[in-house]
């Protein structure tokens, strides 16, 4: 009982960290881009999907350790916010998080929910 009240206390901690990290990181890269010049669109856009990217590589460098792993909550969170080509590629390339259901399933309704906002303001994909 101890340790699993120690491992939620844990985990908490964890999810702020990286979740600060990821926020500092956004800021860095998103700034860095307007100041060179790219729209907030891209620069929101890029800054996002290479956050989510370091975090998931990041994700599966640590896996086999003993160390706190990037919560899923984040990662979808990122996924949200714009960063779901760079959930896509991680699981196609680096093969992380493939394996999960539970995951994918919410992956997929992240997917689904995006697309119908795209639609919904007349944004065709082709």
């Amino acid at each position: 009982m101890r340790y699993a009240l120690f491992r939620s206390a844990f985990v908490k901690h964890a999810l702020r960290a990286y979740f600060l990290a990821a926020i500092g990181s956004y800021c860095c890269l998103a700034a860095g881009l307007i100041l060179s010049g790219a729209t907030y669109l891209n620069a929101h856009i890029a800054a996002i999907n290479i956050t989510t990217g370091l975090l998931f590589v990041f994700d599966k460098l640590i896996s086999p350790s003993r160390l706190a792993r990037v919560p899923e909550k984040l990662i979808l969170a990122l996924s949200v916010a714009g960063g779901t080509p760079a959930v896509l590629l991680g699981l196609i390339i680096i093969r992380h998080k493939s394996a999960k259901p539970r995951f994918l399933v919410k992956l997929i309704i992240v997917l689904l929910i995006q697309f119908c906002i795209l639609r919904l303001f007349g944004i065709k994909l082709k």
